[in-house]
């Protein structure tokens, strides 16, 4: 009888384990997809900008609207031109250091879809044929974003986002 119950008592110990490292690996399991569902939530509210970039007094200068065509409210964003030889966001205007140490980055505050950010740029050598952009995009409730955007610039015309 005491053979019996000692078997009994370790098959018990046996599937509780068995039962608590289940359970450890459900628990791991179901984080893991929590996270991929944050991640593709996430992704799926990653707002949509559409540039265009506006000739000014014949050329002379240049302005670049950032539209907010779809996405979350955000609390602010950050537009900087990664390559682009001899473009510039000029200060003084808001956003741009009005020391000029950053005159490819320029900020804008808080927009809603819909709306747009607006800055002056200047092209210093020929007119470029397109601008390699990145926006850091920040949301209300702590969220932000990275989207690189190419944005081509035609002569005289509305840039297009490829």
């Amino acid at each position: 009888m005491a053979v019996a119950a000692l078997i009994i008592a370790l098959l018990a110990l046996i599937v509780s384990v068995g039962s608590g490292v289940y359970t450890r690996m459900q628990g791991l399991e179901t984080k893991r997809l929590a996270q991929i569902e944050a991640e593709r939530r996430h992704e799926e509210r990653k707002p949509v900008f559409v540039p265009q970039v506006e000739p000014v007094n014949g050329g002379a200068w240049y302005r670049l609207w950032l539209g907010l065509e779809d996405g979350p409210h955000l609390a602010g964003l950050d537009l900087e031109i990664i390559e682009a030889r001899g473009v510039a966001f000029p200060p003084p205007q808001d956003g741009v250091d009005p020391r000029g140490r950053e005159p490819n980055i320029a900020t804008w505050g808080e927009i809603r879809p819909g709306e747009r950010a607006c800055w002056r740029i200047e092209l210093w050598e020929r007119q470029p044929r397109e601008m390699r952009a990145r926006v850091l995009a920040r949301g209300v409730n702590g969220e932000s974003w990275v989207i690189p955007l190419l944005v081509h610039v035609p002569p005289g015309g509305r840039a297009q986002i490829w």
